[in-house]
């Protein structure tokens, strides 16, 4: 099975198991914002799909639009303890394992972005895509944590979101966003680099 649905399974039992055992459903928020950080992984393996490149284009905006909603299920560790009725190392299994498996959405979410760059476009739009990512997922998640916007914000709000958007980055707000933005980017890129050189040891070792 793939890691993915082993994740998103375990996420899911452990949640039934709460609310069954206990009917107590304070954090079914998580199974929630597990379904939005699925999102981008399911609109980035559409990509390659079609051959249409206008399609893979919008496509791959979604992607990276609702892309930080991944990384966001490590910033619900906020919300922990909020319900008592249950053994204190249950619940931090439960949000941990909510945080890896947005994490892992994030980093297989990522290489299908990035293979789908390598194959369009030239080779130095690859190093570029890499770097502009991961500090799009950290104003991503600052936007929905701290100033609590959601992903639709775009599209069934443009104007006041636009409007928000201008006075925060004009505000004395912005010091911490670019902070938080540096924090929650560097966080995910030395992950992904990390991802990157497990995967490729055990490519090696494979071949050996």
């Amino acid at each position: 099975m793939h890691p993915i649905k082993t994740l998103i399974l375990s996420c899911l039992c452990l949640s039934l198991y709460r609310v069954f055992s206990q009917w107590d459903m304070v954090y079914l928020f998580l199974v929630f914002n597990l379904f939005l950080a699925w999102i981008p992984y399911h609109l980035s393996k559409k990509v390659h799909q079609t051959n249409n490149i206008y399609i893979q284009l919008g496509l791959v905006g979604l992607v990276i639009l609702f892309l930080p909603n991944a990384s966001y299920l490590l910033t619900d560790f906020v919300h922990f303890r909020k319900g008592l009725k249950i053994n204190l190392w249950y619940d931090l299994v439960l949000f941990f394992t909510y945080a890896l498996t947005g994490l892992t959405l994030t980093l297989y979410t990522i290489d299908e972005i990035l293979c789908f760059v390598s194959h369009r476009f030239k080779k130095n739009w690859l190093t570029q895509a890499t770097y502009l990512l991961f500090p799009a997922i950290g104003v991503g998640i600052y936007l929905g944590r701290v100033e609590r916007f959601n992903s639709w914000d775009v599209f069934l709000h443009p104007f006041q979101f636009s409007r928000d958007l201008m006075h925060l980055v004009t505000s004395n707000k912005l010091i911490h966003m670019i902070e938080f933005t540096l924090l929650f980017g560097l966080f995910t890129g030395i992950i992904y680099v990390l991802f990157g050189q497990i995967r490729n040891t055990k490519e090696v070792k494979s071949l050996s």
